[in-house]
């Protein structure tokens, strides 16, 4: 049996796993995760399914860790962080890179033409 600290207010589900001497603070909820030692959960920490995390884990308030996420041995993740385990993220798409390239140049360009402008008028 596991000596850790849970609020009134936190959820731990049946399944969970938590390590001794952890502390899961108000409205957190830990579903069929692994929480190892020492750790500290915020108020309003939410651990999905699946997740693990290791020993010595501060994790502060209103932190989303979702299904499959990994966090090693004493590691601070600081407040309203979201965490998910997308294997393909859209920010990666080559075709993102190169629309942001051009609005970069298009703003450029209308700069410019605005101080043609206003050296114009001098």
């Amino acid at each position: 049996m596991s000596n850790y600290y849970k609020h009134e207010t936190a959820i731990v589900d049946d399944g969970a796993i938590i390590g001794n001497s952890s502390k899961i603070w108000h409205f957190s909820h830990v579903m069929q995760a692994v929480v190892g030692e020492h750790c500290n959960l915020g108020q309003n920490v939410f651990i999905a399914n699946k997740v693990q995390i290791g020993n010595n884990v501060k994790i502060q308030n209103n932190v989303s860790l979702y299904q499959g996420v990994v966090v090693e041995d004493a590691v601070f993740i600081g407040p309203s962080a979201v965490f998910t385990n997308v294997i393909n993220p859209r920010s990666f798409i080559e075709r993102l890179q190169m629309q942001l390239l051009f609005v970069a140049l298009l703003l450029a360009i209308m700069h410019l033409l605005v101080l043609v402008v206003l050296l114009q008028k001098m």
